[in-house]
């Protein structure tokens, strides 16, 4: 869980610009929706989770998606 999110971090900070941030929720959404496939055995009911993924989410949540990088920021000062 640790490398997925400073992966995820990683990735925000090389894409993160300003006007990139739905993109950057889509790519969130389908990393936790690839993620929940590969896991379904790991993250079942049995795995004390409650609710399976979005239990084990509400625990250890994923870094958000928001721009870390602002284009405005070097366009005000020049």
């Amino acid at each position: 869980m640790v490398t997925l999110a400073l992966k995820l971090r990683g990735h925000y900070g090389y894409y993160g610009i300003t006007g990139n941030s739905q993109m950057l929720d889509h790519f969130l959404q389908a990393v936790k929706r690839r993620w929940h496939y590969g896991s379904i055995g790991d993250l079942g009911r049995e795995s004390g989770y409650g609710s399976g993924l979005r239990g084990f989410l509400r625990a250890r949540p994923l870094p958000p998606a928001i721009p870390v990088h602002s284009v405005l920021r070097h366009a005000a000062n020049p």
